[in-house]
Order: C-alpha cells, then sequence, then structure tokens
C-alpha cells in the first residue's frame, strides 16, 4: 500500500489525470501481484475453474513435494472472490474416497460441477484389479464435501481414459469428455453419474483434416 504524506495543488486537469492513471496503474499493479501464483504452499497442477454465486471454485490436483515424476494422490480445492485472494478449503477428494481404486498415486486432472443443489468430482484414477485406467465420480451436498463414491466403482474404464471434463449445455443436457491420445464422450444420464446411451470416441478425432495433424 502507498500513502501519500501531503496533496498537491495541481494548476490543471492535466496533473489530474496523470494522478488518476498513476494511481489506476499502481491499484492494478497491486492486485495483479496481490497473490500470484495463486497457491505457494503445494504443487497444483490441472485447474478447473467453477463459478458459483459470488465465488470461483478452483479444484485442483496436487503433486507431492518430493514428487520425481508424477506423485499424486489427492485432490484439492481452492476458492476466491476478487481473483486476487485465494482460501484453501482443503482436500477433499482423495485415492481413498475409491476404495477399488490403486491408492496413494495417479490421480491426476478433474473437473467439478454443481447441479440441482449436489456437487459432482469427476476424477481419474486407476482400477487397482485391472491396472486400467479408470473415470470416477464423487458426489456432495457442498463442494468442501464430505464427498462419497457416488456409484462404488469406476464410470468407465479403458486404455487412456484420464482427464475428465464435464459440460452442461444450454438445453440442460450434461456431457463428460476425457482422454489422452483420444477423445471419448458421452452423455451424462439425469443422475449425473452414468451415461444415458454410453459413450464413444469423438468422430474424426485422429483425422487431420477435422483436427490437425497428431503430435504423440
Amino acid at each position: 500500500m502507498i500513502i501519500f504524506a501531503k496533496t498537491a495543488k495541481f494548476q490543471s486537469p492535466y496533473h489530474m489525470k496523470t494522478l488518476f492513471a498513476s494511481f489506476s496503474f499502481l491499484f492494478f499493479l497491486n492486485i495483479c501481484l496481490a497473490q500470484n501464483p495463486i497457491v505457494t504452499t503445494s504443487y497444483t497442477p490441472d485447474p478447473a475453474p467453477f463459478a458459483y454465486g459470488d465465488k470461483l471454485y478452483m479444484f485442483v490436483g496436487h503433486d507431492e513435494d518430493d514428487a520425481t515424476y508424477f506423485k499424486m494422490k489427492d485432490w484439492q480445492l481452492y476458492s476466491t472472490e476478487d481473483m486476487a485472494n485465494w482460501t484453501y478449503l482443503g482436500t477433499p477428494v482423495s485415492t481413498a474416497t475409491f476404495k477399488w481404486a490403486f491408492q496413494g498415486d495417479r490421480a491426476w486432472a478433474s473437473q467439478a460441477v454443481e447441479r440441482d443443489g449436489k456437487w459432482y468430482w469427476y476424477v481419474c484414477l486407476t482400477e487397482a484389479a485391472t491396472r486400467a485406467d479408470a473415470l470416477a465420480v464423487a458426489v456432495a451436498d457442498d463442494p468442501q464435501g464430505p464427498y462419497i463414491d457416488a456409484i462404488g466403482g469406476p464410470l468407465a474404464t479403458g486404455w487412456s481414459f484420464i482427464d475428465p471434463t464435464v459440460f452442461i449445455d444450454n438445453d440442460g443436457s450434461a456431457y463428460l469428455f476425457w482422454g489422452n491420445k483420444g477423445c471419448w464422450y458421452g452423455k451424462l444420464g439425469s443422475d449425473m453419474i452414468s451415461f444415458e446411451n454410453g459413450y464413444s470416441e469423438v468422430p474424426g478425432f485422429h483425422d487431420p483434416a477435422c483436427f490437425g495433424p497428431e503430435s504423440m
């Protein structure tokens, strides 16, 4: 914060405009530097924002401090009301939320959404029994939880079934998209924890004419 000890008498509107511009710049600079990076106490990849009421919630992954590669066992939650100051709201979901999943790692990118008073947090894990990539969903009455495993098993499994994101269209239809080296989608049922008619790969995903050349 900058405090002026005394005021000066300005002789023209030009001086006032200059002062106003200076204050505006300093105010903007203060906002930009208020808390950037947003989080400095944890490694928080894959941020997934969701605006609700007067808050923006940020659902993030969490890489452990001693990781030399990906070492991710839970997801964290933050919120802000001014886009500058962020509050840590805890670690509501982890691999332990899903008893059937491989524990202590592979808690990769996720996305959460609110619908009809419920919060649905879509995540990706590894199914312990098969070591297959798996999608899962946790549900709660509040963005901070507590969350429970909504179905007691994977929502879908398959190679590269990771990094889900959820989308609710203007007509109320909800869709889940996911994948790496492929892109799959399915229309969610009204319960938000099942697919209405299964799922399929996005048509033309591997066609360079549709999405450009594949880089990996």
